[in-house]
């Protein structure tokens, strides 16, 4: 019912649900929708666009199939609210599933980077309500796509994930999207009910360990935070392991926690994980992200 008071409103709710449909549904003129059949038969079609496009309870044709699947899972996971989902239940209701996908890959992106660039709760449900109202005026697809609505600054973006992001709450999203980005779409990713950021190059590694001699102070605290040096594990072992030097945390700590994260996986294939390891596996990844902004 809230998700479909946003599609008639498309505006953030100020008062109960009960009074917004009193109010700005009902009470609008002219009314957005009437009482009776009219509600039942509209929540009914908004409840059957949510259960195929969100929910996938129907079979996706191959268009779609697993690589719409996973965007949808890693945004219901990572990103902070569901404001999203409004425009894709108008758009299943009025293109059915003609670039659904292409949608998906839009609001992904329009909200992450609303998300990391620090646009307050209510800016982000504002551009999520823009696009709502661009579907209601477009007549085809193409209309909506063609639409302002999805910019954002993409330099100012990758700006910021090339910086230290371990402790922002977007981290987890940022690596989740990466999970997808390396993931071939040949089946739909399957992720961990609990899911870690963790450091690669420990937090407080002992000096009588190998990353002392690999890395220096000055480039630890460069480092240690960024993108290059951060990756997804399933809940935690010993966290004491934690600090071994990379041959055995690889084997001891990472092994069967990567199991299912083939971004985390990858690092399994590295043999040694000194400076320039970092620095080109941080490069790789933030270059994967600018290409998929």
């Amino acid at each position: 019912l809230s998700l479909v008071r946003t599609i008639y409103v498309k505006d953030k709710a100020r008062e109960s649900l009960l009074k917004e449909f009193d109010e700005r549904i009902y009470g609008a003129k002219p009314p957005l929708l009437t009482k009776g059949l009219a509600t039942f038969e509209a929540v009914k079609a908004y409840k059957i666009a949510y259960d195929d496009s969100i929910l996938f309870n129907s079979s996706l044709p191959t268009s779609l199939g697993n690589e719409y699947r996973n965007y949808i899972i890693v945004m219901r996971r990572g990103l902070p609210a569901t404001d999203w989902i409004p425009p894709i239940l108008a758009w299943y209701h009025k293109f059915k599933l003609k670039g659904l996908l292409n949608l998906a890959k839009r609001l992904d992106n329009k909200f992450s980077a609303d998300w990391i660039m620090q646009l307050t709760p209510t800016q982000r449900i504002q551009n999520m309500n823009d696009v709502l109202k661009a579907i209601e005026k477009a007549k085809t697809p193409e209309d909506v796509m063609s639409a302002s609505v999805f910019a954002y600054d993409r330099n100012q973006l990758i700006a910021l994930l090339d910086g230290p992001i371990y402790g922002r709450r977007f981290a987890k999203y940022v690596l989740l999207r990466l999970e997808r980005l390396y993931f071939g779409h040949s089946s739909v990713l399957n992720l961990p009910d609990e899911i870690s950021v963790e450091h690669i190059l420990p937090q407080n590694p002992a000096a009588n360990r190998l990353w002392s001699t690999d890395f220096t102070l000055q480039q630890r605290d460069f480092w240690l935070h960024r993108l290059g040096n951060l990756l997804l594990l399933s809940p935690r072992k010993n966290t004491s392991l934690g600090n071994l030097d990379f041959a055995e945390k690889k084997q001891r700590y990472f092994k069967d926690r990567v199991e299912t994260l083939p971004n985390s996986v990858r690092v399994m294939e590295l043999q040694s994980f000194g400076l320039p390891k970092l620095e080109a596996r941080h490069c790789e990844l933030l270059q994967k992200l600018r290409d998929s902004y």
